[in-house]
């Protein structure tokens, strides 16, 4: 029997893989260059290809709608940021649609 010594922490914080997602979303990165990263991070099991993963979420496509990717623009093809209820609050915050 041997101790476990690896005390290493593993994985993304929350921000780091809502930032990753959203590189890949924005075309910064590819696919294979994100999820490598969350197989790095330890997201990803290490022994499934990222064919074999793209296969899984075809498979079960979420539950949440997702929308299309979208042209270029203001956070993947938006005009403007999007304002009032659906940011919390029903201030405009000065900006303009």
């Amino acid at each position: 029997m041997e101790l476990n010594t690896d005390f290493g922490t593993s994985g993304l914080l929350a921000a780091d893989l809502v930032a990753v997602v959203h590189a890949w979303q924005c075309g910064a990165m590819s696919q294979d260059s994100m999820l490598d990263l969350f197989r790095k991070s330890e997201v990803l099991p290490e022994g499934r290809s990222n064919v074999e993963e793209a296969a899984l979420i075809a498979a079960k496509p979420p539950l949440v709608p997702v929308a299309p990717k979208a042209g270029p623009g203001i956070a993947g093809g938006q005009e403007s940021l999007p304002v009032g209820p659906a940011r919390g609050g029903g201030d405009r915050g000065g900006l303009r649609n």
